[in-house]
């Protein structure tokens, strides 16, 4: 009887070990992956990669992924991110279409308004990150006005208090800006 329940655990230790040993080689891999994206799809790929070597199962639970959403990304094809990707490069096309015809004057507000009575909704934030992506801003239309030049020939006036702040009593100098 004791060697019975020896050799059943000698079997489930032996099994437990070949399942570390393969999560280790899975994790060997996944470690020297290197991939610029989102993290979710760099991961989904990477099990779509090893899926002929190794268990969907397995490769998951190493992954830290729940198989039900790898086999959701799996289902759809192409990943969201790219047709993310698309969708954004049609609007860079609408706004900077817009923008030329608009002579290159209009910003990111003028734009998004702009843009709206066309039926393209777009936020103004989203827009003006279009935009600055883009490298195109409008053109400010009003000229700087200088309502103060100072006359270098002038002479200076006395300064009454000699610009010594330090009271030794509470309220003993007091300036007033006029």
């Amino acid at each position: 009887m004791i060697k019975q329940i020896s050799l059943l655990k000698n079997r489930r230790l032996r099994k437990e070990n070949e399942q570390l040993k393969m999560e280790k080689e899975i994790l060997k891999l996944f470690f020297g992956l290197t991939c610029k994206g989102d993290r979710r799809e760099m991961i989904y790929r990477f099990i779509d990669t090893k899926r002929p070597n190794f268990s969907v199962k397995a490769l998951c639970k190493v992954c830290k992924v729940s198989q039900s959403s790898y086999y959701y990304w799996d289902s759809m094809g192409r990943s969201s991110n790219e047709c993310a990707t698309e969708a954004t490069e049609e609007l860079k096309k609408t706004v900077y279409k817009a923008y030329v015809a608009t002579r290159s004057l209009y910003g990111a507000p003028r734009l998004t308004k702009e843009l709206s009575i066309y039926g393209v909704m777009i936020s103004k934030s989203r827009t003006a990150r279009i935009m600055a992506s883009m490298g195109i801003h409008g053109a400010c239309g009003r000229v700087k006005v200088f309502t103060t030049r100072r006359n270098k020939l002038a002479k200076m006036s006395d300064d009454l208090i000699k610009r010594n702040f330090f009271c030794s009593r509470y309220q003993q100098a007091l300036v007033v800006v006029i």
